[in-house]
């Protein structure tokens, strides 16, 4: 009973629906937690310049 189960033809279609919907969500997760690193670092940045910490350290980089 149980292999008949496994091997069912709609067994399978869910089980690859299931995969597939876990795999968009994974993908839609990264895709999200990397926009939101992108932004953060634009912002980094951002406040950087403003405050004219990248000009200080380069000069000391290049004493």
């Amino acid at each position: 009973m149980g292999k008949k189960i496994i091997t069912a033809k709609k067994t399978r279609e869910l089980a690859v629906s299931g995969l597939a919907k876990g795999m968009k969500l994974q993908n839609d997760a990264k895709a999200t937690f990397q926009n939101m690193k992108d932004e953060a670092q634009d912002i980094c940045c951002d406040a950087k310049e403003k405050a004219g910490i990248d000009n200080e350290v380069d000069e000391e980089v290049d004493a």
